[in-house]
């Protein structure tokens, strides 16, 4: 979601997603897949895309006007894409985006025949494609929402902590583990070297105790678990007010997969995996789940974010919040951030299609390839019922500014 192991973007998002929990997940930054099929770019018609004449198109509208107030922050000769692809280059410069921006803000509300006029007076559609692969994999995420308080007691004991001064980035092979393993992130001693981090197990067992990192106090161990598998979140106190808690560091340790560890051992089969039966199992198993949750060593550090509305959604690589429905999360190594992207998938609950305009906001960890995107569905349960069922086919075709 940002170069530099997630240090220097404002929030970070770990998938919570099958993937992640099943081992494709770790708090690393984004890199294109090695060794996968080459990217293949098909200027289409809007008329030939499925669905895309169903889609209320209004509605994505404001995400759009989100991606352009950023792109207003942006100097004008800003790429939205990093590599020299086709539809890289295509997607333009920030400045080159000013008029397409004044044309969608002018754009009356709730309409949607003007809205889908918009998209395509302005843009041009590229299908992506993976080689001959036509479609790819589309799964979901969600912001969690757990109890929590400001001081500890019985109902709030597991704290979330804050990101500790002395946590420091380690480029590339620099830092390994006693095992040898490489390390993103480490802590500067008292010599000034840069030593690994303690383990989720040295922590919670007391590592960072009397260092006043205490953030926020919740109810559920697992809960907290998975906030930092998902990297943000929200915290409602018994007053009824909602903090939210954005990624503020990793220690740097490598990701363990504990879905995969409960497949292997014969807890949960394998076609029943979800984020759901993890944590339900975690919740019935409090010992065995705590020594579960401990064989993973990452730990994830927060901080609240106070500018952050309640009914807005947590922020994306792009820096903007991410919209319910309306946002993805895609490989930047393929597609550049910013730009709208047409999905034409199937919804995760009754297997009807689903098919509409989304804005490419976000990155993820395990979001790997050229045909490949994680919607956003907000907060609440619906949107966690949704997100860790979605693991569905797709099509995914890119709208890039029209030339000329």
């Amino acid at each position: 979601m940002a170069a530099g192991g997630h240090f220097d973007r404002p929030v970070m998002r770990v998938l919570l997603v099958l993937c992640a929990v099943l081992g494709l997940s770790a708090c690393r930054p984004t890199q294109t897949s090695p060794g996968a099929e080459a990217p293949v770019y098909i200027q289409t018609r809007f008329t030939d895309m499925p669905g895309w004449s169903a889609d209320r198109h209004a509605e994505s509208i404001p995400a759009l006007l989100v991606t352009c107030d950023r792109l207003a922050q942006m100097p004008e000769g800003t790429r939205l894409g990093e590599g020299d692809s086709p539809v890289m280059r295509a997607a333009g410069t920030a400045g080159q985006w000013r008029d397409l921006c004044a044309a969608a803000k002018a754009l009356p509300a709730g309409n949607h025949a003007a809205a889908r006029a918009f998209y395509e007076q302005y843009f041009t559609p590229i299908r992506l494609t993976a080689g001959t692969q036509q479609t790819g994999l589309l799964t979901g995420y969600f912001e969690p929402e757990l109890r929590g308080a400001r001081r500890q007691s019985a109902a709030y004991p597991f704290p979330l902590y804050r990101r500790p001064a002395n946590l420091q980035a380690a480029a590339p092979g620099t830092l390994t583990d006693e095992a040898g393993r490489a390390l993103s992130a480490g802590r500067v001693d008292r010599n000034g070297r840069l030593t690994p981090y303690p383990t989720r197990r040295e922590i919670e067992d007391g590592a960072l105790r009397g260092q006043n990192l205490e953030l926020l106090y919740v109810s559920s161990a697992p809960e907290a678990f998975m906030l930092q598998i998902q990297g943000s979140g929200r915290v409602r106190l018994d007053d009824g007010s909602v903090v939210r808690v954005g990624y503020a560091g990793s220690n740097g340790r490598p990701y363990v997969a504990i879905g995969r560890m409960l497949i292997e051992r014969g807890e949960i089969p394998r076609a029943e995996i979800s984020m759901q039966t993890i944590r339900a199992w975690l919740e019935r198993h409090p010992e065995q789940g705590r020594a579960l949750m401990l064989e993973n060593p990452t730990f994830i550090f927060f901080r609240e974010m106070s500018d952050l509305a309640e009914n807005l959604g947590a922020l994306g690589a792009l820096g903007v919040p991410l919209t319910p429905g309306r946002s993805l999360a895609v490989d930047k190594g393929y597609m550049p951030l910013g730009v709208p992207v047409f999905v034409a998938t199937t919804d995760p609950i009754d297997g009807a299609p689903w098919q509409r305009v989304l804005q490419a906001q976000d990155t993820g960890s395990a979001i790997r390839g050229v045909v490949r995107g994680d919607i956003f569905y907000g907060w609440g349960n619906d949107a966690a019922t949704r997100a860790g069922r979605m693991r569905n086919q797709g099509s995914i075709t890119v709208l890039v500014p029209r030339a000329g």
